[in-house]
């Protein structure tokens, strides 16, 4: 370890995947509960994916009635 703070869904991402996670990609939390960090809900992605994802949801949060 670098000696740097890690956040917990990297840990447990780079625990769930046997290896760091590499530059350029990010963990999604699928449920999109940020405290939700259980291996099951972390999905690695590279980070252009991961906005998409983000972006799309944003636009049709205000779609639901």
């Amino acid at each position: 370890s670098s000696g740097r703070y890690k956040y917990t869904h990297r840990r447990v991402a780079e625990k769930k995947m046997g290896g760091r996670i590499r530059s350029g990609y990010e963990v999604h939390h699928i449920d999109g509960n940020k405290r939700n960090n259980r291996p099951s809900n972390l999905r690695v992605m590279s980070k252009s994916a991961h906005r998409a994802i983000h972006r799309a949801r944003s636009i049709f949060k205000g779609w639901k009635k």
